[in-house]
């Protein structure tokens, strides 16, 4: 009988390396919870992943980042961000409200519808996908267990994808952190962005090799660089537009003088 059970156990599939990435995910989640989240907001926060788990979404974002990189992000409940289907806007915001949520506004980012529904002074933000690498990426999303709930994050290398896409510094930044994380190989990463994105490879190869070269703190610093030269470089537009604008202004008011005059 024990031989049977034994040969039992070895015929299953088992995927020992999706067992490891729910039991990562779900440590990692909990860490985030304890260390980042306010005591008085985890009921509420607990509240709204019951609601949402039976609806297909992921987790996206800043949250998202931490989540794949070992909790590595300090966030707040206002970093918690999810995308769900287009298909699925009008259930999920009617259940939500069944459930004592309001909307409490609706926005749009690149594009992408957002609304945030609030429930005793604590708002989640929910984005309705658009692009196909984000509608994908919730029908595929990673799954785990936290305390009995269903949670579903965007898998890294779609995560990837709509980082490089918004392109800011930070979200750059973000991205070379996450190849940086191991959590995925270089060519699928690859593969992806050449399927979604390809315009971007160029960028996404010279991201690999610093993410082969430079650990996750030297990567903060030199895009905490890049980002200050960012804001110096805006702060200097935004002189420059103001010292135009004024210039224009002061022609302006020397012409009507100089017609006031002619008309005296």
């Amino acid at each position: 009988e024990g031989i049977e059970e034994y040969k039992y156990f070895w015929s299953r599939e088992v995927d020992f390396k999706e067992l490891f990435k729910q039991e990562y995910l779900s440590s990692t989640f909990d860490f985030i919870i304890q260390n980042y989240i306010e005591e008085d907001k985890q009921q509420k926060f607990k509240e709204f992943l019951e609601i949402i788990q039976n609806f297909h979404y992921a987790i996206v974002g800043r949250f998202a980042v931490s989540l794949w990189t070992n909790g590595s992000k300090t966030l707040s409940l206002e970093d918690f961000s999810i995308k769900i289907l287009p298909s699925q806007e009008i259930e999920i915001t009617n259940t939500l409200k069944d459930k004592g949520f309001r909307l409490r506004k609706r926005n749009i980012f690149l594009n992408t519808p957002w609304v945030v529904f609030e429930k005793e002074g604590k708002g989640f933000d929910v984005l309705i996908a658009q692009k196909e690498w984000d509608i994908i990426g919730i029908k595929e999303a990673d799954k785990f267990n936290y305390k009995g709930i269903i949670i579903k994050v965007i898998p890294i290398e779609y995560l990837i994808v709509s980082k490089l896409y918004i392109g800011r510094t930070r979200d750059i930044r973000d991205v070379a952190i996450l190849l940086r994380s191991g959590k995925i190989d270089f060519q699928t990463v690859r593969n992806t962005v050449k399927r979604f994105i390809p315009s971007e490879l160029d960028g996404l190869e010279n991201l690999i090799e610093y993410a082969k070269q430079f650990d996750t703190k030297d990567i903060n610093k030199l895009f905490e660089k890049l980002q200050q030269e960012e804001r110096e470089r805006q702060e200097f537009i935004e002189l420059i537009n103001e010292l135009r604008e004024a210039l224009h202004k002061s022609l302006e008011e020397e012409e009507n003088n100089k017609e006031n005059e002619e008309s005296d």
